[in-house]
């Protein structure tokens, strides 16, 4: 199936609320992978799914703020929800860029600042669902 069909199966998935395909068609969108490129679209897909505790969606958002892709750079919110994400439980492919993306963070926090992300990743943990059981 090519990436542009893969979108559209994945935008019926997401009209019946699929955080799953939600994530899946922000991946798309991040990269320009069939459709064109688009981090706001993206960034959306990705917080949506990500209020609903989806684990890899925590982590994509989180990279999004940490990288300042479609948003405004934000390392506490972005180390708070990849953390959040890895704590919680997010497939084995995804922990490569999550510790890069925690790694740039922090070089970048100071100590209150680090404190204050850890605390709110606790809060966020707490909400998220294993990206095996996230679905509707």
């Amino acid at each position: 199936m090519s990436q542009a069909m893969m979108s559209k199966v994945l935008e019926l998935a997401v009209d019946a609320g699929d955080a799953d395909a939600e994530n899946k068609l922000a991946t798309l969108y991040d990269g320009g992978l069939g459709v064109p490129e688009d981090h706001a679209q993206a960034f959306g897909l990705y917080r949506r799914a990500a209020e609903r505790g989806y684990t890899p969606a925590m982590a994509n958002l989180g990279r999004m703020y940490i990288e300042a892709r479609g948003v405004d750079r934000d390392d506490v919110r972005g180390y708070a929800l990849v953390r959040a994400a890895v704590d919680a439980g997010i497939p084995p492919s995804m922990r490569p860029m999550a510790n890069q993306a925690l790694q740039a963070a922090t070089a970048r926090l100071d100590d209150e600042q680090l404190a204050q992300a850890c605390e709110a990743s606790k809060k966020l943990a707490a909400m998220a669902a294993p990206a095996v059981v996230a679905r509707r």
